[in-house]
């Protein structure tokens, strides 16, 4: 086990910050910068009151779980693990080969882009001005908690104006209103 205290003045202004781990789990508490990088090759990653511009998270093997954490801008990637994000985020990137990937963002994003080739996506965000959802999944259902136009392929909520896309081969689509039961 590594452990690496920062030192507060120096963790809250931090331009860019890297952390990487092969075969361990990896814990981030309480840091801000302009950029986080986390990769793990094996092993979970758990983020917990991040702030950040950018946050790129990568991992091979392991889950992923990030909490009150806010970014402009979001991206994920794994090959085979749960994804879990909760906290705020403007433009969310995820990409997942097998494993389910949940974001609950306390704001509606101005572009979402998730994918999945084996594995569920939801998306789960406030009341909000609107959105245009483009869809397409292989096997699985699309659900929205949003009222509005639907087709298939396409959902649009109020004026339309956030961008969302959602892919997956096997694995069902959510949208779903914070708050909804």
């Amino acid at each position: 086990t590594l452990e690496m205290k920062v030192p507060k003045a120096l963790a809250d202004s931090l331009k860019e910050f890297e952390i990487s781990g092969v075969s361990a789990a990896i814990h981030a508490d309480g840091i801000s910068a302009k950029k986080l990088v986390v990769d793990s090759v094996s092993g979970s990653s758990n983020l917990k009151n991040i702030r950040a511009h950018t946050l790129e998270m990568d991992t091979v093997s392991g889950e992923i779980d990030a909490s009150q954490v806010i970014v402009e801008a979001l991206s994920i990637s794994g090959v085979s693990g749960d994804i879990s994000f909760r906290g705020e985020a403007n433009r969310v990137d995820t990409d997942s080969v097998s494993g389910k990937t949940k974001v609950d963002s306390s704001l509606c994003p101005d572009r979402v882009n998730m994918s999945a080739v084996s594995g569920d996506l939801c998306l789960t965000i406030p009341d909000n001005a609107g959105f245009t959802a483009d869809y397409d999944s292989v096997s699985g259902d699309f659900t929205n908690d949003f009222p509005g136009s639907s087709k298939k392929g396409k959902a649009i909520y109020k004026d339309g104006g956030a961008s969302f896309d959602f892919d997956t081969v096997s694995g069902d689509i959510e949208i779903k209103q914070s708050g909804s039961f």
